[in-house]
């Protein structure tokens, strides 16, 4: 199917190109680790996360609201970082761009305007949020009995539908701005909504799969939130980033993969037909 196929060829295209993979995600995937872990920059204090073993140096005490503020802006870094990667992948997957060394900080590319649409797109799908979490927010209970291990999967596909759906309708408009070509989300829609039930299926079964590692390392390795104690914490951490930073790139390829299936343009100035498709 339509959908299907394109996360097929987004795995082929993830595992065949490591070197790619490398050279894109080489500094900004250890940045997005770092800044990810709490412990490293003493982002909680002991008082009020118990798991948080190591004491808070006197000098991030005394500033701790400088040092919050710091942790914020390196947040919002590591998510300009990502729209970073997320650029340089659609460009080697559409047209063969392969950086010469590991990606840093690249001229010239649409960064500010990449992530911008982003966020548009995380804030189309906040009425969805509120609507897929109505029970939670009326009734706390049923959230707090949820929230360990395998009770805790379908709260986060329902979390993760609040994003796939204009991700995955709306968002073909992100591999475009990529490569420089303009487009809109009402052209990404009239393409996508000819194979609608093709791709809701496929942002179903990215709903399922993406929550598992997470839920998985949670119930067979230990809670990534405890951090510091031991190996079995530490390794549930890194695993964790690594299947999140996973789930980055083959949403990143299911979207240049679709883009590539309908021949839009990968330049200016490029005559593609979006009439004959790939399947």
């Amino acid at each position: 199917m339509f959908g299907i196929n394109a996360l097929i060829r987004t795995f082929d295209a993830i595992f065949r190109n490591r070197l790619a993979a490398f050279r894109i995600c080489g500094f900004w995937f250890p940045f997005y680790v770092l800044v990810s872990n709490p412990w490293l920059l003493w982002e909680v204090t002991e008082g009020t996360a118990p798991y948080i073993s190591r004491p808070m140096p006197q000098i991030v005490e005394d500033y701790y609201g400088w040092f919050f503020a710091l942790g914020f802006v390196l947040l919002i870094v590591s998510f300009v970082g990502i729209a970073i990667v997320a650029v340089g992948w659609h460009r080697f997957v559409l047209r063969g761009e392969t950086p010469k060394s590991v990606l840093i900080w690249p001229k010239g590319w649409p960064i500010k305007r990449y992530f911008w649409t982003v966020v548009l797109l995380v804030l189309l799908g906040i009425p969805l949020f509120f609507l897929l979490h109505f029970r939670d927010f009326t009734s706390p209970e049923i959230a707090l009995a949820a929230d360990d291990g395998f009770s805790s999967y379908w709260g986060t596909v329902k979390t993760f539908l609040v994003w796939l759906l204009p991700s995955i309708f709306l968002g073909l408009v992100l591999p475009a701005i990529a490569l420089g070509v303009k487009s809109t989300f009402s052209f990404s829609l009239s393409l996508t909504k000819q194979h609608f039930f093709s791709l809701l299926l496929l942002v179903i079964v990215l709903a399922l799969i993406f929550p598992l590692p997470s839920v998985l390392i949670g119930e067979f390795i230990g809670p990534v939130t405890h951090i510091g104690e031991g190996a079995t914490g530490w390794l549930a951490f890194f695993l964790s980033m690594i299947s999140s930073w996973v789930i980055i790139l083959l949403e990143i390829g299911v979207l240049s993969e679709i883009y590539r299936s309908y021949r839009l343009p990968l330049a200016i100035g490029d005559q593609r037909s979006s009439l004959h498709l790939e399947t």
